[in-house]
């Protein structure tokens, strides 16, 4: 199973994020866009692991992330990354990260605890609104950004998969912070 653990986002915010999607995607010859409902915050990347290391990942989690304290972060701006000459269209997190930063090495300490190996890319929080995307323009006109605060109380273990043909990120664990 391919999985990675991330942090699911309130609907107002997964709304907030659809439209500047949009606004910023007109612009846009070729993408490949998040679904609403795959919008979320990646934490880490796992990538194929057996389906019978799942409790044992969620074991590690619920342990390493028990004194973790729900706090909040502020998206705002939008970028991208190049990869392969392709943009990923990102929108940034301003306020919090220091906490992500915190969550974030408290789940790669879970993940090496149960001696499960995975990438070692530097943590850069993001939210992908798009992959694949070539621009129409050398510079893009002034577009909308984004200004969004986001509770963070849960962390899940997501399944990335194919259901009938279209990327789908299923939940198939929670961790709740304190």
């Amino acid at each position: 199973m391919r999985l990675f653990i991330g942090i699911g986002l309130d609907q107002n915010v997964k709304n907030e994020l659809i439209n500047l999607q949009d606004a910023w995607l007109v612009h846009a010859s070729k993408y490949h866009k998040t679904t609403f409902d795959n919008m979320h915050l990646t934490l880490k990347f796992l990538g194929e692991v057996n389906a019978s290391k799942i409790d044992e990942i969620m074991i590690a989690l619920d342990h390493n992330l028990s004194t973790i304290k729900t706090f909040d972060i502020q998206i705002e701006g939008i970028g991208s990354f190049i990869h392969d000459n392709e943009h990923i269209l990102w929108a940034g997190i301003t306020k919090g990260k220091e906490n992500l930063q915190v969550l974030y090495n408290k789940v790669e300490d879970a993940i090496k605890s149960i001696s499960l190996i995975t990438n070692q890319n530097k943590f850069i929080p993001h939210i992908t609104l798009a992959r694949r995307v070539f621009f129409d323009y050398k510079e893009i006109p002034p577009l909308p950004l984004i200004s969004a605060r986001q509770k963070i109380t849960t962390i899940t273990l997501f399944h990335s998969h194919q259901v009938e043909g279209r990327l789908t990120y299923t939940p198939i664990g929670h961790i709740t912070l304190r």
